[in-house]
């Protein structure tokens, strides 16, 4: 099962949103891993999904999936709701890390990204940071990794 755990900092005013996949979908044919829908405060609530995508192999049929990928691939932040930038303005400061409850296995945060979601719905970190080598943070006993 899909675990997401939402913590904000009132001290700091930031939100720490942590998704706890299944190493099984770094072996599938997937294309796309999405994490459960969270919420992010602005003006209103504004509903969030971070975005698992296969690093693309080759252009052939198949040739972007997790395991063809062997493992690697990036994450995305897509907003949900639809946003006009002038009611809600929902321009978020992100950063992003993956590793599991162990902190050997705890890849450093990369970012920090600032983007307004009201331009465009799915961000990412620059293309020099965003790959990732997802098989590295797998915790063995749990068969997860966090994001």
């Amino acid at each position: 099962a899909q675990v997401l755990q939402r913590a904000f900092s009132v001290t700091s005013s930031i939100y720490r949103i942590r998704w706890t996949v299944d190493a099984r979908k770094l072996v599938s044919m997937d294309r796309e891993h999405v994490s459960p829908a969270f919420e992010l405060s602005f003006q209103r609530p504004v509903q969030f999904k971070m975005v698992m995508r296969p690093k693309v192999m080759s252009e052939e049929k198949g040739g972007a999936c997790f395991k063809k990928a062997r493992g690697r691939g990036k994450i995305l932040l897509r907003c949900l709701d639809d946003v006009d930038s002038a009611a809600t303005k929902p321009v978020v400061t992100f950063r992003i890390a993956v590793g599991s409850g162990n902190s050997a296995k705890q890849a450093p945060p990369r970012g920090p990204v600032r983007h307004d979601f009201s331009e465009h719905p799915i961000c990412g970190l620059p293309e020099s940071l965003q790959q990732w080598d997802f098989t590295k943070a797998v915790d063995k006993t749990t068969h997860t990794f966090v994001v």
